[in-house]
């Protein structure tokens, strides 16, 4: 199919979808088009694994380190033979998932809280350290 014709297609299918359902539309859209890295929305208490970049590493076995969408450093424990600039994987769960903007908080193993972009996220597990009740 052509790509015109195609995106012509989408965007008359979206015209006849009532307002709130297209918000849902385009944010699935979204999703699917970074499928790559994320295969389905985290839920409440999944394994979360994110990817940060060390920015410090300090004598007391202390790193400070960026996470994607998050605005902060972040101090975690120093892995072995680390430099600045390395990318290290750091991992957590969820502890609270909001899907209108595309953000969960994760909770860092010896980390603290930290909110991010689903972008951000490498892996998702459904192995739960965290009941959850319905």
């Amino acid at each position: 199919m052509h790509k015109t014709h195609k995106a012509a297609t989408q965007a008359a299918s979206l015209q006849s979808v009532p307002e709130h359902f297209s918000q849902v539309a385009c944010f699935n859209h979204y999703r699917d088009q970074t499928s790559d890295k994320m295969a389905r929305v985290p839920r409440v208490g999944d394994a979360i694994t994110l990817e940060a970049t060390i920015l410090k590493v300090m004598d007391d076995g202390v790193s400070s380190v960026s996470i994607p969408s998050y605005n902060f450093p972040l101090a975690i424990d120093t892995p072995k033979r680390a430099n600045a600039g390395q990318k290290v994987e750091i991992s957590g769960f969820a502890t609270h998932v909001d899907e209108e903007d595309g953000k969960v908080t994760v909770r860092i193993d010896g980390g603290g809280l930290v909110t991010v972009d689903f972008d951000a996220i490498t892996d998702i597990s459904a192995t739960s350290r965290v009941k959850v009740r319905e």
